[in-house]
């Protein structure tokens, strides 16, 4: 006799409990072996921290740094903040100071992280990673389903996704927060095809649009959008329940509410972006390296044809095609498994050939869009091409279209599973599923251990001398502290691993970079790389070393300086070892009175002025002068008090003496619209001084000073953001309603 079929809800609670298993077994030893999922061991081939090693340190995956300097070390900033009472809008460590809250991967309104800032613990990583993996393969399942598929394909799928090779390996960056939302969106779609007019469904898709966007990675996101896009234009046309009229509006109305909803992520990131070098340089240089498309298509049946970067998967050295950006984990992300392929490939087309009109239309979509996104991911000609060629596009790293690839390939490894297990009675086809589940799964399993590395908690950051050094001089109150640290060697104390210890450095790492912070600090190194992109730096992490332009170091107020080697005087040793600390007695405080003003309009011209060895701090550089301002006669003096600065909040006590022209008043953080200022409480211009840094005129007398970080961007978003939110409860309020008459009138 025949068994009954799992209920749905059995059949979901098998699935989440077969993800959990082998995720389980993936992450086990941050899970549960007392480890952090985290990549800071990278940080001990680095001065200071190797310096007390006897032998260089080997990471055990070097191609995840940006773990090491960037994520973890920006949520660090972020909860130290917060648990003190800051939002963590405004950066001063880094740079001359960086608009964080625009940064984007970031991610401080993505509310997985807000549990990581009300409880700071280093396990976090773990279970976060743990979560977003079940979150991707749960999405997938529901997706499957809505399709009409039975529970034992849908999980097959569910596995090939959240365990696929772009899911692992970008586990540790923004990237997974965003791709997990691509099957859920699709879901969202699919729901709204088969059944329009529910309000609430509107309210969903905006939930997950918001999600997508709040997630950390834009370039990702859009990469989603593109695929999604693709999907709505396909069920518009295709099938018996199409997207309508009324599909459309909800789907239109949907993706507006979720937009807003990330305004206030977005708007600030728009706001730093059109100051920043990533504005120009992303869109100039090519981004990725040329890639033979059999590389990638190689790696879908062999990952580890080129070796493996993560060590403890034992395939030894990586020695696949590198270039600038271009790295195993751009080459892997859409391998979902041997099996998992095979099914795809195989029992995709029997399927087609044998399924109903509605499931070949489906095989026929997702084969083409796996088609598609490979050609784009390998850089197939003519197709790379056409994509490249969008204006922006060409900067989100096509590469990473591998993320459609691999759900698009699992989607189809579903139906192939379908095709093997029609016809087939409910005892064998349940045996089937698990074993079949159960493949797919080890398979990646055994692909992904090891590659994102679990570290113990003391190697994460830890302690140096030279840290040790720095954080003795540094204020009780570590946002005051005023001065900032050089490094010459652009690999000691590598930023932003510097916020691990509350440590203010020049340098900073980012794809955006406020321009004129880059062109300013540039001019303190004589490397190529400081000329190498229209005559100035793209980035200052690509600064190897900082080896001139002493007089910059002394208005940016670089007090101690990091060395591998010996310099001269003035600068003063104060702590020898393998890495040397000097102090600078020439550094300026971080606020000063301007001895008089030089105004050159021209940014050629400025900036040469400003590397010229005859370079005076103590003269303010202007593009314009103000109106009743005589560059020819000397600024009125002035004594200057430090009475606050924070973060987001500066205060200063100003005393100008009489004098035919009022006093500028410079401070050596860098400039932003972001800030505001007043003078006794009066709103006043900040002025543009020394390329980059800000200004107060302050006329004869006493008086205060304040500034403020308020960013316009960020109070718009915020505001129509609570306004969308506000619609998408209304629109979900009624559906709950329904429901509780629905069970009253049934009682």
């Amino acid at each position: 006799m025949p068994q009954a079929r799992l209920k749905p809800k059995a059949a979901f609670a098998l699935c989440v409990a077969a993800l959990l298993v082998a995720i389980g077994v993936l992450l086990g030893d941050s899970l549960f072996g007392g480890k952090i999922l985290s990549q800071a061991d990278a940080l001990e081939a680095f001065s200071p921290w190797s310096d007390s090693a006897s032998e260089p340190a080997e990471p055990q995956n070097a191609l995840l740094l940006d773990q090491s300097i960037v994520m973890q070390p920006w949520q660090h900033f972020a909860a130290e903040r917060l648990h003190h009472g800051t939002p963590p809008l405004w950066n001063p460590d880094n740079y001359l100071g960086q608009p964080m809250v625009g940064t984007y991967q970031s991610a401080y309104f993505w509310p997985l992280h807000w549990v990581y800032y009300l409880w700071p613990s280093d396990s976090f990583w773990g279970w976060s990673a743990a979560l977003r993996l079940l979150l991707a393969g749960v999405f997938t399942y529901w997706f499957v389903r809505e399709l009409g598929l039975g529970a034992g394909p849908a999980t097959i799928g569910a596995a090939a996704f959240a365990l696929s090779g772009f899911m692992i390996a970008w586990l540790g960056h923004m990237h997974t927060h965003v791709a997990l939302f691509l099957p859920a969106l699709l879901w969202q779609v699919e729901r709204i095809a088969q059944r329009p007019g529910r309000s609430r469904d509107i309210a969903w898709l905006a939930l997950m649009v918001a999600g997508a966007l709040l997630a950390g990675h834009l370039q990702t996101a859009v990469h989603i959008a593109i695929a999604v896009a693709l999907y709505v234009g396909f069920r518009t046309v295709a099938g018996e329940q199409r997207l309508g009229r009324r599909g459309w509006g909800q789907v239109l109305a949907g993706a507006s509410l979720g937009v807003l909803l990330a305004l206030p992520q977005v708007l600030p990131f728009f706001d730093y972006l059109k100051d920043s070098s990533g504005a120009l340089v992303l869109e100039d240089i090519q981004t990725v390296s040329e890639v033979n498309p059999l590389d990638p298509a190689v790696l879908m049946i062999d990952p580890s044809h080129f070796g493996s970067p993560a060590a403890a998967q034992n395939y030894g050295k990586y020695v696949g095609p590198e270039g600038a950006n271009l790295n195993y984990s751009e080459l892997i992300g859409g391998y979902v498994g041997r099996f998992a392929l095979l099914l795809a490939l195989l029992g995709g087309f029997c399927a087609w050939r044998r399924s109903d009109p509605r499931a070949r239309r489906m095989l026929a979509f997702f084969g083409g869009l796996a088609l598609l996104s490979a050609a784009i991911a390998w850089q197939v000609w003519p197709v790379y091409d056409l994509f490249a060629a969008v204006p922006k596009l060409k900067s989100t790293k096509l590469m990473r279209f591998s993320l459609i690839l691999a759900l698009s390939l699992a989607v189809l490894a579903a139906y192939g599973a379908e095709w093997l297990l029609a016809r087939r009675s409910p005892r064998w086809r349940a045996v089937l599923s698990v074993a079949m589940v159960a493949l797919v799964a080890a398979e990646l399993v055994a692909f992904g251990h090891g590659y994102n590395p679990a570290i113990d908690p003391a190697d994460k950051a830890p302690a140096t001398a030279v840290t040790n050094f720095l954080r003795g001089h540094l204020p009780a109150d570590y946002s005051q502290a005023t001065w900032r640290v050089l490094s010459i060697e652009k690999q000691t104390l590598i930023p932003s691993a510097n916020l691990y210890y509350d440590i203010p450095v020049v340098s900073g790492y980012d794809s955006m970079e406020l321009r004129t912070t880059t062109e300013l600090v540039a001019l303190m190194s004589s490397s190529p790389e400081a000329t190498a992109y229209k005559g100035q730096a793209a980035f200052l992490a690509a600064i190897p070393y900082f080896d001139q332009g002493w007089s910059i170091a002394n208005l940016l107020g670089v007090r101690f300086v990091l060395s591998k080697i010996a310099l001269p005087a003035p600068l003063e040793l104060r702590l020898d070892g393998p890495t040397r600390v000097y102090e600078n007695p020439l550094a300026l405080p971080r606020v000063f009175a301007a001895a008089r003003i030089q105004v050159i309009p021209g940014k050629v011209e400025r900036l040469a002025a400003l590397r010229s060895e005859t370079f005076d701090p103590g003269v303010a550089i202007l593009e314009r002068a103000p109106h009743g301002i005589n560059a020819a006669v000397p600024l009125a003096r002035a004594q200057v008090q430090l009475a606050r600065y924070t973060d987001l909040a500066i205060d200063l006590a100003v005393e100008v003496a009489d004098a035919p022209q009022p006093a500028l008043i410079v401070l050596t953080d860098a400039w932003d619209d972001g800030w505001v200022a007043t003078l006794d409480g009066q709103a006043v211009p900040i002025e543009r001084v020394d390329h980059g840094l800000r200004g107060v005129w302050v006329p004869s007398g006493a008086h205060q000073i304040a500034l403020r970080y308020r960013p316009a961007s960020l109070t718009w978003g915020l505001g129509l953001a609570g306004l969308a939110l506000l619609v998408c409860i209304k629109l979900l309020i009624p559906a709950r309603k329904s429901k509780n008459l629905a069970t009253e009138s049934g009682s």
